[in-house]
């Protein structure tokens, strides 16, 4: 049952992609971002525990629904936990430890941001770290992060790296609170 949803969840990722780069409407939905975050923490903590990873959660409560692709939302998420994951496992650290972490700024802004306590994005990569095909992976494609930044900005939001202290790497997801379109 879990392979089979799994596999019908992988094949509406690929169709919400192919929207995306097609720059096709998007499917937009009213969302919980603390549910996104929930689910994708279900994907990812078989991952954590073959690394010896830990997951924490500090998510605000009663966040303000939001207007978005869910589906696109989470492949940023997840994205962005597995990338922590990854680097964690290939850096040595004994405690390592991932937060994801959400929260409002103002009365215009959800964030959601992915901490870890790893080493953190090399000083001379930073400034490419979001451009297509760069990577700090032996087996990466360097897709990732590209396609998550753009699937913030056809939200209309942001994705940022910024180094965690005192180590490690965070990045941020900003997404505005829209009203739903008509």
């Amino acid at each position: 049952t879990q392979i089979s949803a799994q596999a019908l969840r992988a094949g509406e990722v690929i169709r919400r992609l192919r929207s995306l780069v097609q720059k096709r409407d998007q499917r937009r939905e009213t969302i919980a971002v603390n549910e996104l975050v929930d689910e994708v923490i279900a994907f990812s903590r078989s991952d954590a525990r073959l690394h010896n990873v830990e997951l924490r959660l500090e998510l605000a409560g009663n966040l303000p629904a939001l207007h978005a692709d869910g589906i696109q939302i989470q492949q940023v998420i997840l994205n962005l936990v597995r990338n922590s994951i990854e680097a964690l496992a290939s850096g040595g650290a004994a405690d390592r430890e991932v937060v994801i972490s959400t929260r409002i700024e103002g009365d215009s802004d959800i964030v959601i941001e992915v901490a870890d306590n790893g080493s953190g994005i090399p000083q001379e990569l930073v400034a490419q770290v979001f451009d297509p095909f760069c990577t700090t992976k032996e087996t990466g494609t360097g897709l990732g992060l590209a396609i998550s930044r753009s699937i913030a900005e056809a939200h209309r939001g942001s994705l940022s790296y910024r180094d965690n202290e005192p180590h490690g790497a965070c990045f941020q997801l900003r997404l505005p609170l829209l009203a739903p379109e008509n």
